[in-house]
């Protein structure tokens, strides 16, 4: 192989190299990027648990209140 296809070669790994390294950076920015939209998913989850659970609590209060004023 001549030195000048060689020099091509080592180049063209070089870059490559560098794409998979840049690659492997993105890789990792969005994997903690979705790590910390899971967390927010499962807060919102849980304040939609809660809000769910005040909501249910509110129309046993309501029916409860209602059943009383008929009485």
């Amino acid at each position: 192989m001549s030195e000048k296809m060689t020099e091509k070669l080592q180049s063209r790994i070089e870059d490559l190299e560098a794409d998979l390294a840049e690659s492997e950076k993105q890789v990792t920015e969005l994997l903690a990027k979705n790590k910390i939209i899971e967390n927010e998913n499962r807060i919102y989850e849980t304040k939609a648990a809660s809000l769910k659970l005040a909501f249910r609590k509110l129309e046993y209060n309501f029916d409860k209140l209602e059943k009383e004023l008929r009485e």
